[in-house]
């Protein structure tokens, strides 16, 4: 059995990683050039934790310096509380958990493209049921199904691959005729030095109109990550250090967290996504990740959604079973989509941010099942 993964992210990786495994000739094809930083929170949750456990996957994480996240720290302008997370979670920079997903993807046989950028699916998307073996003239009836046109980035030359099986982790789902609409909103995100935020924790911020976060990551560093409308981007002439400073001086606390702190890195920014998982797509095209569904991401969970998703999806097709992903997919993304959807409305609003951390400090909301809410 062949198969092509596009994108090289934490689920790409793991699904070429298990597929390889499984005995398939496996292709992984990536636009970047590794490593690289990338927009995220930069947590992996207890989910995605257990799922790299299984593979024997995490242990090198441990040692590369990864910080076990042990509490949750929620701050508005007037009031905090710290919570117990119901299991540990690890800081992790995306430069060193997709650097080290691709090692073991290249160790486990995978043939690795990079930098390759995926230019189109031959035949083009069409509409089906996962599993059923729908083929559109003129393409070929061979037993390798689908393929793609990539362009080698370094050589600027056009190559075709087939295979039985794509398997899409690009992030978007640019490849998919069900485009989700643009949701107003861009993730931003950078490193910093020296944050006087509480350690082993992530700490959670209420802001005028929108929310953020921060969490220790290795190296001595802090990841910063806040969701932020784009038209408040658009209004500073693109200037997110500027969007930041005044979002900054809306939360007391975090400026004093802030007060000696140091950028390291530059900002990115890029599209936050927020939609519900599809429920088909084109026959034997399987998407895992945020190609296939995307939460608000005050929970954490977007890179360990991401990697059950793909052991969801390597399980399917080396049983047989796609018929069955779009179920699992729904049970897998429903509680946690509605709930972080609600935590980052109430974290948007510094008058029910206070409110909710007040309920959770008088003990009339308890944290375990709040958490639980959102998948924690």
């Amino acid at each position: 059995m062949n198969a092509i993964v596009i994108g090289a992210g934490p689920a790409g990786s793991l699904a070429a990683i298990l597929l390889a495994r499984a005995g398939a000739r496996v292709t992984l094809i990536e636009h970047a050039r590794f490593p690289r930083d990338k927009v995220c929170g930069e947590c992996l949750s207890a989910l995605g934790r257990s799922v790299l456990k299984r593979h024997d996957l995490e242990a090198e994480l441990l040692h590369a310096g990864a910080i076990e996240l042990t509490h949750t720290r929620l701050i508005s302008s007037d009031s905090s509380v710290t919570l117990d997370l119901p299991q540990p979670m690890l800081g992790i920079s995306r430069a060193v958990l997709d650097q080290h997903l691709l090692s073991k993807a290249h160790a486990a046989g995978v043939g690795v493209l990079q930098p390759w950028r995926v230019e189109s699916l031959m035949p083009p998307p069409s509409p089906g049921l996962p599993g059923e073996g729908i083929l559109l003239p003129p393409f070929p009836v061979i037993r390798e199904r689908v393929g793609v046109r990539a362009r080698d980035l370094t050589h600027n030359v056009i190559d075709e691959l087939h295979a039985d099986y794509i398997v899409l982790a690009d992030g978007r789902g640019s490849f998919l005729n069900d485009k989700p609409a643009f949701t107003g909103d861009l993730g931003i995100k950078t490193h910093y030095v020296d944050i006087e935020a509480m350690p082993n924790a992530i700490t959670l911020y209420a802001v005028a109109g929108c929310y953020g976060g921060v969490a220790p990551i290795e190296g001595d560093r802090w990841n910063v990550a806040f969701s932020v409308p784009a038209e408040r981007v658009k209004r500073a002439g693109g200037d997110v250090a500027r969007v930041f400073d005044d979002l900054m001086r809306t939360n007391p606390t975090m400026m004093t967290h802030f007060a000696n702190a140091r950028r390291t890195g530059d900002w990115l920014a890029a599209p936050l996504p927020r939609y519900a998982p599809r429920t088909d797509w084109p026959v034997h095209v399987i998407p895992l990740g945020n190609a296939a569904g995307a939460i608000e991401p005050i929970g954490g969970e977007g890179m360990g959604l991401a990697l059950r998703s793909a052991e969801l999806a390597v399980e399917a097709i080396l049983t047989d079973r796609l018929d069955r992903l779009p179920a699992q997919y729904e049970k897998l993304w429903r509680k946690r989509r509605l709930f972080c959807r609600l935590g980052a409305m109430a974290m948007s609003n510094r008058t029910t941010a206070s409110l909710s951390i007040d309920l959770l400090n008088t003990e009339l909301l308890t944290s375990r099942p709040v958490l639980s809410l959102i998948g924690k």
